[in-house]
């Protein structure tokens, strides 16, 4: 079960992995982050077009970033970002799937386990 029910056919991808105690980084709203700041855009916004490009599948996932820098990027870059905080998560096996996704080599698409509680793993990246 995903966070994100119903997933189209097939999602996640056959390739996605689960992540092995990897670090990741994600922009949020608050610290400590909601449950609702891990929603995909296209949960929080359903009727919106957003990423026409992607697939279903990559649209109902959650954005992480492998490295802070990345991270930091994109809060820069959109002036929507720009008061998100960075959080640091660690990602066990237990998390949910994640496969990189995206044109920089350092975004990845994460389908989180319903059963997985993603707040107590944040640290507030400064």
């Amino acid at each position: 079960m995903w966070i994100e029910d119903p997933l189209p056919p097939d999602c996640p991808p056959n390739d996605a992995i689960e992540s092995d105690n990897g670090i990741y980084y994600r922009l949020v709203d608050t610290f400590p982050p909601t449950l609702e700041d891990f929603y995909s855009q296209k949960k929080k916004y359903p009727n919106k077009n957003f990423y026409v490009n992607f697939s279903e599948c990559i649209q109902k996932s959650c954005s992480i970033f492998s490295t802070y820098k990345s991270c930091d990027s994109v809060r820069k870059a959109f002036k929507s970002h720009r008061n998100q905080k960075i959080v640091k998560i660690v990602l066990s096996s237990s998390c949910g799937l994640i496969k990189r996704t995206g044109n920089t080599p350092n975004h990845y698409s994460w389908w989180i386990k319903t059963d997985f509680d993603p707040i107590p793993f944040c640290q507030e990246e400064v």
